[in-house]
């Protein structure tokens, strides 16, 4: 057998392989001889009909077979002695099967790349960091007070904006019941967008005991078999709740948080936690610009294999959001998880020269983890989540966690010393300017798009 090996692209091998006529040969007598006792020829007993009769009988189906594994076989051997290891199923093509000549076909082969990572020193890179200022403090005592805001039972009280009210509801369109469209006792917050605004306007000024007729109509974009239509809901208020907001003072602060004596010192530490969530983002958008900088200056190919199973997890995880976000089925929505598989290929590229890129830095430069580090580490996020270090310890060896916890310290780790040998510049930037900057961009872009598209010709 004659095997020519070369590389191709994507990180692929190509093998030209010819096959002596001799090999299949012996494979097709060997698949005749087996198929002989199990056909049954008329005029002759099962298994006992002559060679050269069952031969003219089942010749095509003798040939297919002893060609198809005379291939797999010499693909196998091939990929073998080469020393190949193959990330997929080989891909077998343009095969020249003529009677009494050698078998040629070519053999296409996803390989892990060979990657030499060399230019990583001497650049430049802007850290942005957000400045925390007094609003970021205010909202988040605001959302601590909404998740801290009870509801308490009002007599007497007619339904506002910001209430509770525990309704019966029941819905028809053209005076016939639909699905989804009736309840007993549930609890909606007027205000809260649950329902179509029409509904919830309509609660407003009821009393508990109260019941009235409320006309929506169904906007075109809703489910088909209920949009555009108009319904009509039979309501009774059965209980209206008040909403209590917290005072915002010293008792406020202490009951949110047991080591602050004080409203102040409740800011403190919500500014200590902004200021290090905001490193935290700044320090992982660096980490995108040195992984995307090392990328474009150390190109290498990766096969499709990799590409494609990176993409399959990374739609896999986005379905899993939106089950998880939004309490339904993408697909009921119009999602589809191939689509959304090639849309995710360009980052599934980047992540996985990123991981491919970073592993071999970790092995030129000889940055490694001990169990020391880690051992560290898990005490640092016990005493964060205000947890016994054993226990917390056992938490991520029953969850697996501990291997991913030496990776992502061998990831500071590697990019620390890129900080190191690279010039770090860090920036305060005001997210306000930075938001409306986006939001002045969109509209640019929307405009642009509208412009480019002028509609249909009259």
């Amino acid at each position: 057998m004659k095997v020519e090996v070369k590389d191709a692209e994507k990180s692929q091998k190509e093998l030209n392989i010819e096959v002596p006529v001799e090999k299949y040969n012996e494979m097709y007598d060997a698949e005749l001889k087996k198929i002989v006792p199990t056909v049954k020829i008329p005029g002759f007993r099962k298994g006992k009909a002559p060679k050269s009769v069952v031969e003219k009988e089942y010749s095509h189906k003798v040939r297919v077979n002893a060609l198809e594994k005379v291939i797999n076989n010499s693909v196998y051997e091939a990929i073998t002695s080469e020393g190949i290891i193959p990330l997929n199923t080989p891909n077998v093509t343009d095969v020249n099967f003529e009677e009494d000549k050698p078998i040629s076909f070519k053999v296409l082969v996803d390989v892990f790349p060979e990657v030499k990572v060399e230019n990583y020193k001497g650049y430049s890179f802007e850290k942005e960091r957000s400045i925390i200022k007094d609003k970021n403090i205010d909202d988040v005592l605001n959302n601590l007070l909404e998740k801290n805001t009870s509801f308490e039972p009002a007599e007497d009280k007619s339904v506002e904006k910001d209430d509770m009210v525990v309704i019966d509801f029941k819905g028809t369109v053209d005076g016939e019941p639909f699905e989804g469209g009736s309840a007993n006792d549930y609890s909606i917050v007027v205000g809260s967008n649950t329902f179509l605004a029409e509904f919830e306007d309509g609660l407003v000024g009821m009393k508990s005991g109260d019941t009235k007729n409320i006309e929506v109509q169904f906007p075109d974009n809703y489910v088909p078999e209920l949009a555009g239509k108009k319904a009509n809901f039979e309501v009774t208020v059965k209980e209206v709740k008040q909403k209590v907001v917290p005072e915002l003072n010293d008792e406020f602060a202490k009951d949110v948080d047991e080591n602050c004596e004080t409203l102040e010192d409740l800011r403190k530490v919500i500014k200590d936690d902004l200021e290090e969530e905001a490193e935290q983002i700044a320090k992982e958008q660096l980490y995108d610009k040195i992984i995307e900088k090392l990328v474009e200056e150390n190109p290498f190919d990766v096969p499709e294999t990799i590409v494609s199973e990176q993409a399959g997890r990374l739609a896999d995880q986005a379905f899993q959001q939106y089950r998880y976000m939004y309490g339904v089925n993408p697909e009921q929505i119009g999602l589809n998880k191939e689509q959304m598989k090639e849309e995710f290929k360009e980052r599934a590229e980047l992540q996985v020269k990123s991981a491919i890129i970073l592993n071999k830095l970790a092995e030129i430069e000889e940055i490694s983890v001990s169990d020391e580090e880690i051992e560290e580490k898990i005490k640092e996020l016990a005493g964060k989540l205000k947890k016994d270090v054993e226990e917390y310890k056992k938490e991520l060896e029953q969850q697996g966690g501990k291997e991913g916890l030496r990776n992502n310290i061998l990831t500071d780790k590697i990019f620390d010393f890129l900080g190191e040998h690279n010039e770090i510049t860090v920036k305060e930037v005001d997210p306000d300017e930075i938001a409306a900057k986006e939001q002045e961009n969109a509209q640019e872009a929307a405009g642009e798009e509208k412009t480019d598209n002028p509609g249909d010709e009259k």
